[in-house]
């Protein structure tokens, strides 16, 4: 799949080491650069101990908690997306 095969590339994290929630998978189109695009985003979780390496494309990564996630998301579509994963989580994991 491509989400394992891009999850890989830009961390390091290969699909022996997520957890992929069933049935969530959301949808983005947007415009950049005159061109049509469009983006999907699952939710899995990292089994312990998961070491990441970034790709050279970026130049540093963060774990971060539920408060600091909201000040980091700059994209209101985003903000929604975020908001249903952290529902299933919780839904899923009884928190």
């Amino acid at each position: 799949k491509t989400l394992f095969r891009e999850t890989l590339e830009e961390t390091g994290i290969g699909p022996q080491q997520i957890k992929l929630y069933n049935n969530f998978v959301k949808e983005i189109q947007y415009e950049a650069w005159n061109k049509k695009k469009t983006v999907f985003y699952y939710l899995g979780e990292c089994m312990n101990d998961t070491k990441i390496v970034i790709s050279h494309e970026h130049s540093e990564y963060k774990w971060a908690n539920i408060s600091q996630v909201r000040q980091l998301i700059e994209f209101e579509s985003l903000i929604q997306i975020f908001n249903d994963a952290f529902e299933r989580i919780v839904t899923e994991k009884k928190l």
